[in-house]
C-alpha cells in the first residue's frame, strides 16, 4: 500500500509491540497518529478521523473489508458487552497498520478514512508468543459514585466493585515448506465477571407491613392477586443499610466470554507472486 507522508500514517511493527495497549485493542493504535480522535476511554463507535463521522471509517484486513455493514464499526475489534472488543484481532497479530486519512480512488464502500491492518506471516524460522492478564479487585479503590451514606451490608457500595477479568492468548508462525509456504495461527480468550452495585428506590418492609395493616384495618382484604404480585416486587429488608427510606442494594451481574481465532498460510509461486489465504473466527458472550 502506497502511503503519502502529508496525508496518510503508518504504524510500524516496532510501535505496534512496545505500545501498551489496554484489553488489546487495536483502537488504541489509531489514537498515536494525527488526525484521529478518539472517545476517551475508547468503546463503541469511538473513532473518528479528521473529523469525519464514526460510521464512515473503512475497515480492512490484508485489503479485505472488516465492515459491519448495520452498525458502521468494524467487524472484527467491534465493542462488545463490556466496552471491550467483542473478538480481539490481537496486536501480535499485526505486522503493520496504515491509515489514509485522504483515501484515494480505488477505496469504495465508505468515504472516510481505510483502517488497513496487516496481518503477521510466517517465516523460515519457527517463532511465537504467549501472554497471561489477569485483573482481580485486589488492589482496586472503591467505586466513588458507588459510595452513600451507609457502609455495610452485602454488598458494601464502600468496598471496591467485586471483578475477575482474565485475557490470554499466544501465536505461531513458521514455515510449511522451506521458503516456499509458510503459516502463522493466533488465538485470543477472555473470561470476565464482574458485579456493578445499583441502587434502587423500593417499598421497605416496614412500609408494606403498614399498608396490609391499613387495608386490614379498612375491613378489606388484599386479592390473591395482589399478593402473588407484590411477591414479585423487590423490597428493602429492614435490616439492610438504608431500609428506612426503602433504598435497596444490588449486585448486577455481567459476564463475557470471548474468543477469537486466525490462520493465515503464504505460499511463494514465484519470486514476485505470492498466494495467501486466511481465515477468523470470533464469538463473543
Amino acid at each position: 500500500m502506497e502511503l503519502s507522508a502529508n496525508n496518510n500514517n503508518y504504524v510500524d511493527n516496532a510501535k505496534i509491540e512496545t505500545v501498551p495497549l489496554n484489553g488489546g485493542d487495536f483502537n488504541s493504535l489509531l489514537a498515536i497518529t494525527p488526525g484521529v480522535q478518539r472517545a476517551p476511554g475508547g468503546g463503541f463507535l469511538a473513532i473518528s478521523i479528521n473529523g469525519a463521522r464514526t460510521t464512515s471509517n473503512n475497515y480492512l484486513i490484508d485489503g479485505l473489508y472488516n465492515n459491519n455493514r448495520y452498525y458502521g464499526d468494524a467487524a472484527l475489534g467491534q465493542t462488545g458487552v463490556l466496552g471491550i472488543p467483542a473478538a480481539i484481532f490481537p496486536p501480535e497479530a499485526i505486522q503493520e497498520l496504515g491509515i489514509q486519512e485522504t483515501p484515494s480512488a480505488e477505496f469504495g464502500v465508505k468515504g472516510g478514512a481505510p483502517i488497513n491492518m496487516v496481518m503477521k506471516s510466517g517465516s523460515n524460522g519457527f517463532h511465537g508468543t504467549a501472554q497471561w492478564v489477569r485483573h482481580t479487585s485486589f488492589a482496586d479503590a472503591a467505586n466513588y459514585f458507588s459510595k452513600h451514606n451507609r457502609c455495610g451490608g452485602n454488598p458494601d457500595p464502600c468496598q471496591a466493585t467485586p471483578i475477575r477479568n482474565q485475557q490470554f492468548g499466544g501465536t505461531l508462525g513458521g514455515p510449511i515448506v522451506k521458503d516456499k509456504t509458510f503459516f502463522f495461527v493466533f488465538y485470543e480468550g477472555q473470561r470476565s465477571a464482574s458485579l456493578a452495585t445499583k441502587f434502587q428506590t423500593v417499598p421497605s418492609d416496614l412500609a408494606v407491613q403498614q399498608a396490609l395493616t391499613n387495608i386490614s384495618a379498612a375491613g378489606l382484604t388484599p386479592t390473591t392477586a395482589g399478593q402473588n404480585l407484590l411477591g414479585f416486587f423487590p423490597t428493602a429488608p429492614s435490616s439492610s443499610p438504608g431500609s428506612d427510606t426503602g433504598q435497596l442494594i444490588t449486585n448486577i451481574p455481567t459476564t463475557d466470554t470471548m474468543d477469537s481465532f486466525g490462520i493465515k498460510v503464504d505460499h511463494h509461486l514465484t519470486s514476485t507472486q505470492l498466494l495467501s489465504g486466511r481465515y477468523i473466527y470470533g464469538d463473543s458472550l
